[in-house]
């Protein structure tokens, strides 16, 4: 049999004090085209890296990719980054992507596109500020 002392130095050392945010509370990332006409056929949505979620990294990656004439993308690269996790992230996904071609008086065109990928991470709620909706006293 343990004392009460161990005990609770057992608890404690089991509970994260500062948890990341479990992989269901984080948003998906959220993506923005820049050529809103083209048709997506296969997406694949970013995946927020576990480390990052857990060093609680966000950000704007934004990226700039060719859509070839058979729809697509090609030459996927990174404009404006965040972390190399983050960046990775938001490439492997547009890598995947395709789209209906663009045609030009019935031909198909390469095309050049920007997309934005946000992550973002729900904000960390200090222990006792939760008011249960309600205005704290003045």
């Amino acid at each position: 049999m343990i004392d009460r002392e161990t005990a609770l130095m057992l608890l404690l050392s089991a509970v994260p004090l500062a948890a990341a945010p479990a992989e269901s509370e984080v948003p998906p990332p959220k993506v923005v085209c820049s050529m809103p006409g083209l048709t997506r056929t296969k997406s694949v949505s970013p995946l927020y890296p576990a480390a990052a979620v857990k060093a609680r990294k966000s950000g704007r990656v934004v990226i700039e990719t060719v859509i070839t004439d058979t729809g697509k993308t090609a030459d996927v690269r990174v404009k404006q980054g965040v972390t190399p996790d983050l960046d990775q992230a938001a490439v492997d996904a547009v890598k995947q992507w395709e789209y209906e071609p663009l045609l030009v008086n019935g031909t198909a065109q390469p095309v050049v596109m920007t997309v934005t990928v946000e992550f973002t991470l729900p904000r960390k709620r200090s222990p006792g500020t939760d008011t249960g909706g309600r205005q704290p006293p003045k």
